[in-house]
């Protein structure tokens, strides 16, 4: 086992590099910067897959959870391409009131 990516940007890299190989027909749509409620910084990255012949849509947010930078945090929320929409207003509302304790 290597090291862990010591930045954002290397970690995400690599997990989406992961994605690309675990699912199906995997494809990045976009990627944007992302805060939380309480001001935790990161990134949502929006991406489409197939699994089971299902055409899933997935939001994948990255963020470092301390203030060394060290330690990396992933949330995935994802469903169904067709509710795609509705997807994204209830994930970003979700994850924007995620808090990291020490």
């Amino acid at each position: 086992l290597g090291r862990p990516p010591s930045s954002l940007e290397a970690f995400i890299q690599t997990n989406l590099q992961g994605m690309a190989i675990a699912f199906q027909n995997w494809r990045q749509i976009s990627q944007a910067d992302f805060q939380t409620t309480k001001g935790m910084s990161g990134k949502v990255v929006i991406s489409q897959s197939q699994q089971l012949n299902v055409a899933l849509h997935q939001r994948l947010y990255f963020f470092t959870t301390d203030s060394s930078k060290a330690q990396k945090l992933i949330v995935i929320c994802g469903g169904k391409l067709e509710a795609a929409a509705e997807l994204e207003s209830t994930c970003n509302a979700s994850v924007k009131t995620l808090v990291v304790s020490p």
